[in-house]
């Protein structure tokens, strides 16, 4: 969180991205047989690509509402799955 400069009232989101990104990575547990936490709860292999995609709190263009035309840079949050 300091690499990427979180201001301190985010850090409860990337707590919960730490939290979504444990629970899709598979882990050397008896009871997970080489699976993910998340896989072996509902049965089928989880889509990881918005975490490849993007990392935590990093740049990103977006476009508003009012203005179409002109794409402004910001900080952007990873879509969490809860």
């Amino acid at each position: 969180m300091k690499s990427t400069n979180t201001p301190v009232r985010l850090w409860d989101y990337a707590w919960q991205y730490v939290s979504e990104v444990r629970s899709l990575t598979a882990m050397k547990h008896m009871y997970l047989d080489g699976s993910t936490p998340f896989e072996k709860v509902c049965g089928y292999r989880p889509d990881i690509s918005e975490f490849i995609m993007f990392s935590w709190y990093e740049f990103v263009w977006y476009f508003t509402a009012q203005d179409n035309e002109r794409n402004q840079l910001g900080r952007g949050l990873v879509r969490l799955l809860i």
